[in-house]
């Protein structure tokens, strides 16, 4: 994970189960963009604009916590996941269901990471079973910010490391994964 800075606070992630007080009071009554400062191992730093619906998704997610996303009639005490905090950004989707289906379709295969806009959704599955491991954003540079797991923190890390790290999850070998870009969103509701 590397550190990032909003606002001029550095953090190494949010967790998101509670409202930062901190966070929210800085863009209270604002209608402008934000900014992420990113360092790397090597102290430089990058700076990263967001589209503006996606940064106001994001501030709202981190500033309410997300619990207030993640409320359906099916799971009060939901916890979110990666997906759900993707979709939230990049759809503004708050509402998710355990007992109803929810899934992403994206066909463009990632082989050079430097083609990918910033600010674009991700998403690594198993090559072979096509299982949907984890979804992130791009944010330039070979950075990423995503969620890790369920109710976890929200970190910035770089692409490699997260596909070095979820290749290596819960397996006695490396498997193979594959990288797409590109948002579909369906749910359905029985």
């Amino acid at each position: 994970m590397h550190s990032f800075e909003i606002g001029g606070r550095a953090y190494k992630a949010i967790c998101g189960e509670v409202a930062d007080e901190y966070i929210r009071s800085l863009f209270q009554d604002q209608d402008d963009g934000i900014s992420f400062v990113v360092k790397d191992q090597n102290d430089r730093e990058y700076e990263y604009h967001p589209p503006v619906d996606w940064g106001k998704r994001f501030i709202k997610w981190i500033s309410q916590g997300e619990s207030y996303c993640t409320t359906s009639e099916d799971s009060k005490d939901q916890r979110s996941s990666c997906h759900q905090f993707e979709h939230f950004l990049h759809c503004g989707v708050n509402r998710f269901s355990i007992n109803k289906v929810m899934f992403c379709y994206n066909d463009t295969v990632v082989n050079d990471i430097k083609t990918v806009k910033s600010f674009s959704y991700l998403n690594l599955s198993d090559t072979y079973t096509q299982e949907w491991i984890h979804s992130m954003t791009y944010i330039g540079s070979g950075f990423c910010i995503g969620k890790f797991g369920v109710g976890g923190p929200i970190a910035i890390q770089t692409v490699e490391n997260s596909l070095l790290h979820w290749s290596n999850k819960d397996c006695e070998s490396p498997r193979p994964i594959t990288l797409r870009t590109g948002l579909l969103y369906a749910a359905f509701w029985s």
